[in-house]
């Protein structure tokens, strides 16, 4: 399978790389060209040959590339020019990039590139690129040029990048269907599924990935998406322009896609868990893990009558740093991460109690500081069985937290030293 795919991606690469150097299209999609696009687009004969597409992309093995991609493609008919709108563009090494995605302040950018070179990366990532050719008019064809290049301005170019509600898939479909003379009507999706399920459809081989969302989104994430709020992710969205029609203002109907059609061949095999994956290296086997050293310290603490302090700090400083991520994602902009039930667990009093709580500790007496924490991690498994979905393993982790915590409390027996 390996060697099928790495040989197919080879061949496909170069196919693209001997279309680019032979039959190049014209560079009107690189660098500061807006004023040419504007001027290329405005003849009217050129929008008349101008096929306009949704691009959907196949993921890759990147966090920020496990769902896919969305683009538009505008082709003339006669390989004059041949783009990629792709408003999917993020820079990692702007400053404070985390932080700023972390808090919902990240700004996206809207680009127009080669499309032969697009696909060309894309094959080097792997990934397949399905086409749908949509079936509109001059006049739609014109309105949905104008959009999209009065997004090219430089001073439209960027904007606030949100998951769920405002993303590389949305910004494209919302053009579409600005430009659509009539209502565009899509097919029913059947049972719906909160954001959190959703993305759990693309995660499920990559449970850390997983874990990270589930530990970073709350309860707004567990509600229960309409059918468009789910187009979000690329794939929900092309599954549904397949089966979507056009009510026109005259009364007509049509379908909004003229053909469909792989472009570049499927690749992307994400692979299956196996009980390694699943059971000793994801999420659940860190909290197991974490049991066994618990144990393991309990047990050594009674065999030397000495108590291990340094592992209760090491503990509180572990749990009080998540917990502050989770703090802070309360004055966030995404909607769905401020209201987190799991800041229970992970709790940044941990940080606050660690010091007193270490003091007493090594003093040989109890701090009824983590009786606070025990109890708050109690509240917090109620809110994981009964409200929100936790992040896998933190349930459990929860409840080791508070064996943890009780046998430094004073509440439960705690042998002379």
């Amino acid at each position: 399978m390996f060697i099928r795919a790495y040989i197919l991606r080879s061949r496909t690469a170069l196919l693209f790389v001997l279309a680019a150097l032979l039959f190049p299209a014209r560079a009107v999609g690189q660098g500061d060209d807006g004023e040419l696009l504007v001027r290329h687009f405005a003849d009217s004969d050129v929008v008349e040959r101008t096929e306009i597409s949704l691009i959907t992309c196949e993921p890759f093995d990147r966090v920020y590339s496990l769902y896919g991609h969305t683009g538009l493609r505008l082709r003339e008919t006669n390989g004059n020019v041949d783009l990629l709108a792709n408003w999917g563009i993020f820079d990692m090494s702007r400053r404070f990039f985390i932080l700023r995605f972390t808090l919902g302040l990240t700004d996206y950018r809207m680009d127009i590139e080669d499309w032969g070179w697009f696909c060309y990366r894309y094959v080097r990532y792997g990934c397949g690129i399905y086409q749908q050719t949509l079936n509109l008019t001059y006049a739609e064809k014109r309105r949905l040029i104008d959009l999209v290049l009065e997004n090219y301005k430089p001073e439209n170019r960027y904007y606030r990048y949100n998951y769920f509600y405002d993303n590389c898939t949305t910004r494209v479909r919302d053009i579409i269907e600005a430009s659509v003379s009539g209502e565009i009507v899509y097919p029913r999706r059947g049972k719906r599924q909160s954001w959190r399920e959703l993305i759990h459809d693309w995660n499920d081989t990559h449970l850390w990935a997983r874990w990270g969302n589930d530990y970073l989104l709350g309860l707004p994430a567990d509600r229960k998406t309409t059918d468009k709020e789910a187009q979000f992710l690329p794939f929900n969205l092309s599954r549904d322009f397949d089966g979507a029609v056009v009510n026109t203002a005259g009364g007509e109907t049509k379908r909004l896609v003229g053909r469909g059609e792989w472009v570049v061949p499927q690749m992307y095999d994400k692979g299956e868990s196996t009980f390694i994956s699943r059971f000793v290296t994801s999420p659940t086997g860190a909290a197991m893990a974490y049991l066994v050293v618990f144990v393991v310290v309990f047990a050594a603490e009674v065999r030397l009558k000495k108590r291990l302090w340094l592992f209760d700090a090491l503990v509180l400083a572990a749990v009080g740093i998540m917990g502050l991520l989770l703090f802070v994602l309360i004055f966030s902009q995404h909607p769905a991460v401020s209201l987190n039930a799991q800041i229970l667990v992970y709790n940044p009093l941990a940080l606050v109690f660690l010091y007193p709580a270490v003091r007493s500790l090594r003093r040989g007496g109890h701090s009824r500081c983590l009786s606070a924490l025990a109890a708050m991690a109690g509240i917090g498994i109620v809110f994981g069985l009964l409200f929100q979905r936790f992040s896998e393993g933190t349930t459990a982790l929860a409840l080791f937290l508070i064996m943890t915590y009780m046998r430094r409390t004073g509440v439960v027996r705690d042998e002379k030293r």
